[in-house]
């Protein structure tokens, strides 16, 4: 049995800005619009459906991954749950701290297989994604695929 009652956290997409990470200088950055935040409370992940747009590549060059993350606003004990699901395809998710997220970013490749340990696998069997914060701060949702994959990824976030 759970707690029906899970406190919001504020979740945005990461975005890039002259080609800089967002939030690379530990504040929350990013966003989508323009460099300035959302407005703190609720959730804003897009309830639905989106697509791994981005690729991850290493020192050569190649693309190693394919991805999208959403950035999330925690306090230490919120929790956040999500159906996830696909049409068909394995895709693989982890939440890891804005400091793991930028260091994936300048080191690519290698710096995904050190997160493997964390990394939770979906596919077209639903499953639910269920977090708590564990300290106050900035996290990642991060979705990848080592092959690419054109299809929906579904997430529908839970209260």
């Amino acid at each position: 049995m759970f707690c029906a009652c899970l406190l919001s956290v504020t979740v945005f997409q990461v975005s890039h800005v002259g080609g800089a990470p967002a939030g690379g200088d530990g504040g929350p950055g990013g966003g989508g619009s323009g460099g300035v935040p959302p407005p703190r409370g609720g959730l804003g992940i897009p309830t639905g459906s989106f697509k791994l747009n981005r690729g991850l590549s290493g020192q050569s060059g190649v693309t190693c991954a394919y991805y999208n993350n959403f950035l999330l606003d925690a306090s230490s004990g919120q929790q956040f749950k999500a159906r996830l699901w696909t049409s068909g395809a394995t895709i693989n998710y982890t939440i890891i701290s804005q400091s793991e997220f930028t260091s994936l970013q300048q080191n690519g490749c290698s710096y995904l297989s050190q997160l493997s340990s964390q990394i939770q696998p979906f596919s077209s069997e639903q499953i639910t994604l269920n977090w708590s914060a564990p300290q106050t701060g900035w996290y990642v949702l991060f979705f990848y695929s080592v092959t690419p994959y054109s299809g929906p990824i579904y997430c529908i976030p839970e209260s």
